[in-house]
């Protein structure tokens, strides 16, 4: 026992002055990007004009048979691009005579199936479109009319035109589309002005933390619809001399409401699938490995979002925040060593304090065994 004390000790010393010990630990560092989703609208106006330009008044107005009439329906699309139809009811249950008022519609634009009028192409924002110009009173509306009264309502919907294409060939162009009542809000924007911008996670050269651009992974889908499927690509890189494991997870953002367990996440790492399901789930909140990444590495993190098809007006203008965070877990180099350094003053100090604390113990070890001798 006395010799392997020796040696151990003798081990030790030779450690301690022959250079260093290495002590090696792993290190963490971390970026999070805040992603912002916005949900768009469908919304549209209706209003009557004249042909001056005027607001067409809500009182009743005194026609006379054979009369022209200024009376303009327009429709303007106020949120994202879609479809329009409108419907056409005319009450003449007062009259007597079989003739009807004549409205100037345009059927080189507009198509009749069943109680609509269709318009054959999407309104673009901002966009509006007449339905007609004139109402024409019949010539043979005699006397017998007099102080009788017809009404003439018109109804205007509108569908999305973003992932659906109406059947104008079709007896119901709009095929089982039910409109539900618009909440957009009046003077809300409904628009997000986009400038593309590449998205990157970086690792430092010296490896000290992890960069992320731009501050919005979402930045380059502006408004969703329902039935959208978009995608982007992060770049990911290691330029620094440190072989790194990348770890990717999300949490709730400072906006957060059920929007993201509605939509749909795919993520890709190199064409390799990594995760599907929803855009908040309790996996996500947990890291998911995006494995080793080499000094020098290059990698391409795909991600999709799918909207569902038949999310209703309930989420029109419905926006939540999703933090993304890249971490990065990597073997930093040796500590400091143990033993004199040229130029550093406290590895000195600690170098002479070691010292005497080794002979201090051959002291000690060299009396226990004169001890035994004795004995």
């Amino acid at each position: 026992m006395r010799h392997k004390g020796i040696v151990s000790l003798m081990l030790l010393v030779f450690l301690l002055f022959s250079g260093t010990i290495a002590v090696f630990a792993y290190r963490n560092t971390s970026v999070e990007v805040q992603n912002h989703l916005s949900i768009g609208d469908v919304n549209i106006s209706l209003e009557e004009l004249t042909r001056a330009g005027t607001t067409y008044g809500e009182s009743e107005r005194i026609v006379l048979p054979s009369e022209t009439i200024s009376k303009i329906p327009r429709i303007t699309n106020l949120a994202m691009p879609c479809y329009v139809r409108v419907k056409v009811a005319l009450d003449q249950s007062e009259i007597t005579s079989h003739s009807e008022v004549e409205c100037d519609i345009n059927t080189a634009i507009w198509i009749l199936q069943g109680e609509y009028y269709y318009y054959r192409k999407p309104l673009e924002e901002g966009e509006s479109i007449d339905l007609f110009r004139e109402v024409k009173i019949p010539s043979d509306w005699t006397e017998t009319e007099a102080e009788k009264r017809f009404l003439l309502n018109i109804t205007a919907e509108a569908i999305q035109s973003a992932n659906f294409t109406p059947d104008f060939d079709s007896s119901d162009p709009w095929g089982s589309y039910e409109p539900e009542v618009c909440i957009h809000k009046s003077g809300e924007s409904v628009t997000i002005n986009r400038n593309y911008q590449n998205l990157n996670v970086e690792l430092k050269e010296d490896a000290s933390e992890l960069v992320a651009l731009p501050e919005d992974f979402f930045a380059n889908f502006g408004l969703l619809m329902p039935g959208d499927l978009v995608s982007d690509t992060v770049r990911i890189q290691n330029p620094s001399k440190t072989e790194t494991e990348l770890f990717f997870s999300t949490k709730a953002g400072e906006n957060s409401g059920d929007l993201s367990q509605k939509i749909q996440l795919i993520i890709e790492l190199d064409g390799k699938q990594v995760y599907q399901g929803s855009l908040r789930s309790a996996e996500l909140q947990q890291e998911i490995s995006l494995g080793v990444f080499e000094p020098g590495c290059d990698k391409s993190m795909k991600f999709i979002l799918l909207v569902p098809e038949d999310m209703k007006n309930e989420y029109a203008m419905a926006q939540t925040d999703e933090k993304w965070i890249f971490s990065a877990r990597f073997e930093e180099l040796p500590s400091k060593v143990f033993g004199p350094v040229t130029g550093d003053g406290q590895n000195v100090v600690l170098w002479l304090l070691t010292a005497v604390g080794a002979v201090f113990l051959f002291a000690v070890l060299g009396e226990k065994g004169n001890r035994k001798r004795r004995k």
